[in-house]
């Protein structure tokens, strides 16, 4: 159950993109969405020359600009949603820790990602940023673009399917919730990728047909039909591939999601006191040209 879909919208390709997702989740999930615009109020120092003061407000209002993108964006959204179903309003402050604050567990916070250059996204605090470390909800991240004409249909493998990257940790419950949540809803098939680092090939079996691309298949397979098993017989209408590639995570889970509808990864569990960067989820919206859904906080 989903208890909202909450988007960040800003005017940009990236925010209709983003607004676009947050619009067929809540159509799919029958979830109120609920659209906002962050904006904030310009500052200005008051204190005498050579004297330290607080940074007082001017009690600024948003600008028109900003009440005409919320507007738009919700005349956008109710040509799909019953207007009873669409709430939008403005947000004051900066829009990652608005966003994060504003969101609980149950919710889904879809934003678009600006750039792809991580290290730019970082240090200058993108919202996208942000959100995947503060937010307590499942967080997407949807790219600048999502399409590409240079691959062709071998290089992307499960095109049309909900990729999870899945591995022994600790979020690997939230992960398959998550991800078999989004395949049913969608009716999407669903593929469960094992990133291998001294695999030597990719390789892939499909459960209802059984059909493999490897044999003898890597030990691996064991591991991902212990986890998958409780959710195939849950949702028996999802269609499950389960898959091990080589390489790193971030390298492997990328060329997985080639083509994919969305990749879902997990939220490793971590104290207050240790909360950071999330450097997998960042890594894959960096590479990743389908959106990266992080499973909620635990």
């Amino acid at each position: 159950m989903v208890e909202r879909v909450v988007v960040g919208v800003d005017g940009t390709e990236a925010g209709g993109r983003a607004l676009a997702f947050a619009v067929e989740e809540a159509r799919v999930r029958r979830a109120p969405l609920e659209i906002r615009h962050c904006w904030q109020a310009p500052r200005e120092a008051t204190a005498p020359s050579g004297t330290v003061m607080p940074i007082v407000s001017l009690g600024a209002r948003p600008t028109a600009t900003a009440e005409r993108l919320v507007a738009a964006a919700w005349e956008r959204a109710v040509t799909v949603l019953p207007a009873h179903q669409v709430h939008a309003e403005l947000l004051e402050g900066p829009a990652g820790a608005a966003l994060a604050e504003l969101v609980t567990p149950a919710d889904v916070l879809v934003v678009g990602a600006r750039s792809t250059h991580r290290l730019a996204a970082r240090w200058l605090g993108s919202t996208a940023s942000r959100v995947l470390n503060e937010a307590p909800s499942a967080v997407v991240v949807v790219p600048p673009r999502t399409t590409t004409t240079t691959t062709t249909p071998a290089e992307r493998p499960f095109a049309g399917h909900v990729v999870l990257g899945v591995a022994p940790s600790t979020a690997t419950a939230a992960v398959l919730r998550l991800g078999f949540a989004e395949a049913r809803a969608h009716g999407w098939p669903l593929a469960a990728v094992h990133a291998a680092p001294k695999a030597d090939l990719d390789s892939a079996i499909d459960e209802r047909t059984l059909e493999v691309r490897l044999s003898p298949l890597p030990p691996e397979y064991g591991y991902l039909q212990r986890v998958l098993e409780h959710w195939q017989h849950s949702d028996p209408s999802v269609e499950v591939r389960r898959a091990v590639f080589h390489g790193p995570a971030p390298t492997a889970l990328a060329r997985a999601a080639v083509g994919a509808r969305l990749l879902v990864v997990g939220r490793p569990h971590r104290s207050g006191l240790r909360r950071g960067i999330e450097p997998l989820a960042e890594r894959l919206v960096a590479r990743c040209l389908c959106p990266v859904a992080v499973t909620p906080l635990a």
